[in-house]
Parts: C-alpha cells; structure tokens; sequence
C-alpha cells in the first residue's frame, strides 16, 4: 500500500500534518489511517495501533505518523539472496554459517557481518577464498 503525505529528507520521514508548531486537529494524518493505512504507519513515539479507530483518535488528537520501517534483513535472508546456503549454529561458538558457490561480494560481507553482531556474535570470519563466512560467539576471557 503506498502512503501518500509522507515527505522523506534522507533517512528522516517527514510527519504527516506537520504544521508550524506541530497543529492539532491532524485531519490529513487521520486519512493516512484509512483503509489498512493504520498498519503502515506508527505514532513518533512509537505508538502502534490494532485498529482504523485507534490511529484516527491518534491523528486528530495531534499526534504524528510516520510509516513503518521495514525490518532489517535476517543473516539467512542475507545469504539466500546472494545465493548461498545458510545453517544455524548451537551458539557455541557458531551463531550461523553461510556458504557460496562463488565468492561473496564485498556489500554481502557487510551485511553479513552486521548481522553477526545484531545477532549476539562478536567474531566474522570470511574464509581465503570468500566462499564461507561463519558468526562466532568466541570467548574475551584471557
């Protein structure tokens, strides 16, 4: 569902209704919440709404919308997309592994090795051949 009143400046979405001071009576936000508009956007401050009714009370009580942030991508999202093959570890210490046919690119790596970290991991290692990357979970005690 596209969303329309949402202006972006790079990374920061614009509210919805957003008039000098932030005006109540936010009647363009309230339309945002409808049809199934509610479940694209949340409060700015991260209010979320189980209904049309809810956002709109929301809205024209003043309150800000903005759109939903699409989830990061998941370390297994990550490989399958390059087409690797993605295995869980036990956590001891691999948290995931994920192989290539091939070698990964540099942008794979990144995300990758981001994930690894998001995930509880504190070592990535991508092997000679940047075929295999693994996320451990390694001990800092000396």
């Amino acid at each position: 569902m596209a969303l329309s009143g949402f202006g972006v400046s790079g990374a920061a979405a614009e509210p919805l209704g957003a008039g000098p001071g932030g005006a109540s009576g936010n009647s363009e936000a309230a339309k945002a919440c409808q049809k199934g508009g509610f479940m694209e956007v949340v409060g700015s401050d991260g209010t979320t709404f189980a209904s049309q009714g809810e956002c709109t009370s929301f809205a024209a009580q003043g309150g800000q919308l903005q759109p939903k942030l699409a989830p990061a991508p998941t370390a297994q999202q990550i490989c399958e997309e390059a087409g690797g093959t993605f295995a869980v570890g036990d956590g001891n210490p691999i948290v995931f592994s994920c192989t290539i046919a091939g070698t990964f690119s540099e942008a794979t790596v990144q995300a990758l090795r981001e994930r690894c970290g998001a995930d509880g991991g504190n070592t990535f290692i991508v092997n000679a051949n940047a075929d295999r990357a693994r996320c451990l979970i390694l001990s800092t005690d000396a």
